[in-house]
């Protein structure tokens, strides 16, 4: 059934694509994007605030979407009114000629000539942010043959991490190298958050997944067959996967450059 976003075709509507696409976040930015007038901007940001479409940024005066809304204009933007079925369109890496290489490829240039969106590509790397980064990630994760190795400090139950262990049981190799959960905490909602970690850390060891527990991480990377990899500030925790957080980064698969940051990731895991 083909559904619209929340306030589709109307001045509410140009307001949150200004906020959740374009990333204004202040009312001279949004009023530029949108070209409304400041008094029925005023009445309309306030409209949308008291129905919770909109709100502020923790200690700041900028608007945020809320995620479901975001998320809903996001995909109806992205793959059209029927937005609960993606299109697969791009080539899955069996019917690539040219492997996973060839199908980023193949995503890169799909999202830029049917979307027409904005990706800045160099020779053999390209930046991402927000929802886009967020889907490049579901897709990679899916379309790895034979190991994926994820830095985290914290890792959570969401779709992401379902992905991985769904590879793994495909018979690709998931490592993932993440803090230990707080033994010390003290605090009510610290205690829940370490139980919480402590139980899925389980959950994904009996699943396959290799778990590798180093405090001092800091450094958010996805190394995909080791022929790609994702450098961003991305975690794998509830925040960033809900949009709630704009999060970016780059994507390489420069041989010199790949083979250079799993010279380094060896490095630092010989390193105890």
């Amino acid at each position: 059934m083909s559904q619209l976003p929340p306030y589709y075709d109307t001045l509410k509507g140009k307001i949150i694509i200004a906020i959740a696409i374009r990333r204004c976040y202040d009312f001279r930015t949004i009023q530029s994007a949108t070209g409304i007038s400041t008094s029925q901007l005023l009445n309309l940001i306030n409209e949308l605030l008291a129905e919770n479409i909109l709100c502020h940024w923790e200690d700041s005066k900028n608007l945020k979407v809320d995620s479901e809304t975001y998320w809903k204009w996001f995909n109806f933007l992205m793959y059209g009114p029927d937005f609960t079925l993606k299109p697969d369109i791009i080539p899955k890496k069996d019917e690539s000629e040219e492997g996973i290489i060839g199908w980023i490829q193949s995503w890169v240039n799909f999202y830029k000539k049917e979307y027409k969106l904005m990706i800045p590509v160099g020779t053999n790397h390209f930046y991402l942010d927000g929802p886009l980064l967020i889907d490049f990630l579901s897709s990679i994760i899916k379309r790895a043959d034979k190991q994926i190795i994820v830095f985290t400090p914290w890792i959570e139950n969401i779709n992401l991490t379902k992905l991985l262990v769904s590879s793994c049981e495909s018979n690709c190799k998931i490592i993932i190298i993440t803090r230990q959960p707080n033994y010390n905490a003290r605090r009510e909602w610290e205690i829940k958050q370490a139980q919480e970690q402590r139980k899925f850390h389980e959950e994904l060891k009996n699943a396959g997944v290799e778990i590798r527990l180093r405090n001092d991480i800091h450094g958010k990377i996805v190394l995909v067959d080791k022929q790609i990899a994702i450098i961003s500030s991305f975690n794998f925790t509830k925040n960033p996967a809900s949009g709630t957080s704009w999060e970016a980064g780059i994507i390489t698969y420069e041989k010199n450059v790949v083979e250079g940051i799993i010279k380094a990731i060896d490095n630092y895991l010989s390193d105890k």
